[in-house]
């Protein structure tokens, strides 16, 4: 791993140079459960839907979780059961368009170059600064409505 990537740019060389064990693991999602809650349980996060790294998401629906279910929770008053199925209706299409995006941005990672990577770093950040990233605001600018 040293020799592929010790020309990049820091902390890449040194994080690798420091690593004790690699482990050489797929990533995987979870496309969709057919069910997300059972009695008293209720799944959230990765627990109910896991997303590949690559959509950059996966921290953000967990929280978003717990605040819907939070929300569905204090709507329905001591009914969980109809706060769990809420939940869950409300929140799966929109997680299971997060976790095909994900799959998507998965599809074309590849090795590249350092000079390659810093160039592309450069580009995407300023893209982004500048124009968001097409097709996916639904993602970004995602609101609970909590009144």
């Amino acid at each position: 791993m040293l020799k592929r990537y010790q020309r990049y740019y820091e902390p890449i060389p040194t994080l690798i140079a420091r690593t004790r064990d690699i482990i050489a693991l797929n990533v995987f999602d979870i496309q969709s459960l057919p069910r997300w809650h059972e009695g008293r349980v209720m799944l959230i996060g990765d627990a109910a839907h896991a997303v590949s790294p690559n959509s950059g998401q996966g921290a953000s629906l967990a929280l978003e979780d717990a605040m819907y279910l939070a929300k569905m929770l204090r709507d329905c008053g001591r009914d969980y059961e109809e706060a769990f199925a809420r939940f869950e209706s409300d929140r799966k299409p929109r997680v299971e368009r997060i976790v095909a995006a994900g799959r998507r941005a998965a599809s074309d990672k590849e090795i590249v170059s350092p000079l390659r990577s810093k160039i592309r770093n450069f580009i995407i950040a300023t893209m982004v600064r500048l124009f968001g990233i097409p097709g996916m605001d639904f993602a970004f600018r995602y609101r609970i409505a909590w009144d």
